[in-house]
């Protein structure tokens, strides 16, 4: 289960979306690395190349000590 700060690996041709509903939403192009905000059922808010944004909990991966 994935939790407040931790390291998350964001795989490539991931949906992602804004946090602010203005500007939208984005396919990833490549393989990411992020930071976990907030965790709610089914979506996570993450940090990603300085900017928040909404991904669903289940295409994320948790980053440990041998993998990412």
């Amino acid at each position: 289960m994935l939790m407040k700060g931790d390291l998350v690996r964001i795989p490539q041709n991931t949906y992602i979306e804004t946090v602010r509903a203005q500007a939208g939403a984005a396919l990833t192009k490549r393989p990411a690395i992020g930071i976990v905000l907030s965790v709610n059922e089914f979506k996570c808010k993450v940090l990603l190349d300085d900017r928040e944004w909404l991904v669903k909990s289940k295409d994320l991966q948790l980053c440990g000590r041998e993998e990412c």
